[in-house]
Parts: C-alpha cells; structure tokens; sequence
C-alpha cells in the first residue's frame, strides 16, 4: 500500500508541475508584449 501511495502522489505532483510549467507558458506568451517594455523601464531607472 506504501509503494502505490508513493507512486501516485509523485504522479500527482509530477502532473501539477507540468499544468503550472504550461499555465505559465501560455500566459508568458500572451503577457509577453506588456513584460517587455517594463523589464526595460526597471533596468534603465535602476
């Protein structure tokens, strides 16, 4: 019962890694033209 427990709560984790890693990309990608000008702004004040 241990071993089986184990096995799926990695499984578990592993899927919520990869459905946040995909989350981000998608929102990354539809974030990406308001980012850039603002990465740009902090590093030319600073």
């Amino acid at each position: 019962m241990s071993e089986a427990l184990l096995t799926t709560l990695q499984l578990a984790l592993f899927t919520g890694a990869l459905g946040a890693m995909a989350w981000q990309l998608q929102h990354a990608r539809r974030r990406a033209r308001q980012t850039v000008p603002v990465r740009r702004t902090r590093t030319r004040m600073r």
